[in-house]
């Protein structure tokens, strides 16, 4: 597997820096398999008005300097040759975004990693609507890490959480293929709706018809779980609670080390790609793994 992680100067203290390249060691299977990338545009003032610099290096090996000592300060290693600096000469988030995504495909890229936080306000637009945007556009896989994200020093649970959508199989299929490879515990969280649990009309056709399909597809993921040799457990909750409240709860029940879940892409993104993503990236403490449709 092959990484670009998206990298800003200045942006990110040396444990946030340690503990992603550590996550991506687990994806990736050797360090040069690992691209840093930064996206210099007209909104890194800091770059633009670096006077002491010779202006032919400010947007070129000026920044991949800062990103080199960064890189040394946090003692993770990075052959300087895989850390790239893009130019692009603009203002918008979505450029930027496309940008980066063009680089990441044309390095055949099967993960871009993203912060969802940025430390210097005005200087440049917030880096979650970068991380947000790429949500929405990217059809390479995103792993994101927000401000309180804990990072494990190795990934031993994985938490799924899916909607048990016509995409299920397919995406239970590639989430058991990574179990295997890190050799990590599955659970499977689906947010049932209300009526999973109880219904004012119990002998409503429709009402049973959806248990039923909620529950073959459980013990389908259970089936697929034990044929796969991976440790796993199916949590369905139907609750009066927010999916992000319920994600966060059992997600700590589990011990998760890594919440993983799935997006399409384009602008009218599933809802698990959507403000449960942000939520569970703005307000958790887990890493997330976001796989593409």
């Amino acid at each position: 597997m092959k990484a670009v992680w998206s990298f800003e100067p200045k942006s990110q203290d040396s444990a946030a820096i340690r503990g992603m390249m550590n996550l991506l060691g687990q994806f990736t299977e050797r360090p040069r398999d690992t691209i840093v990338s930064f996206v210099v545009t007209e909104n890194e003032t800091y770059l633009h008005t670096a006077f002491d610099v010779p202006a032919k290096e400010r947007l070129t090996s000026y920044p991949k300097r800062l990103i080199l000592d960064e890189l040394k300060k946090a003692k993770v290693r990075i052959d300087p040759i895989n850390v790239r600096i893009l130019h692009k000469p603009t203002l918008s988030t979505t450029a930027s975004v496309q940008c980066l995504l063009k680089f990441a495909s044309t390095q055949k890229a099967d993960l871009i990693a993203l912060y969802t936080n940025n430390k210097k306000g005005l200087e440049r637009l917030i880096m979650g609507s970068f991380a947000e945007t790429a949500i929405h556009h990217s059809k390479i896989d995103l792993l994101l890490a927000g401000p309180k994200t804990t990072y494990p020093s190795k990934v031993r649970s994985i938490f799924f959480t899916c909607d048990f959508g016509p995409r299920t199989r397919r995406d239970i299929r590639r989430v058991l293929d990574l179990c295997k490879r890190i050799r990590a515990h599955l659970t499977v969280f689906h947010a049932a709706e209300v009526t999973y649990r109880w219904s004012l009309d119990e002998s409503n056709p429709e009402i049973l018809a959806y248990r039923k399909k909620t529950k073959s597809m459980a013990e389908w993921i259970e089936r697929e779980c034990e044929k796969s040799q991976v440790p796993c457990s199916v949590v369905i909750k139907s609750e009066f609670e927010s999916i992000p409240n319920l994600i966060f709860k059992e997600a700590r029940s589990a011990k998760a080390d890594l919440i993983v879940v799935s997006a399409k892409v384009g602008p009218l993104a599933a809802l698990m790609g959507g403000s449960v993503t942000r939520n569970i990236v703005r307000q958790g403490t887990h890493p997330v793994l976001i796989l593409k449709r």
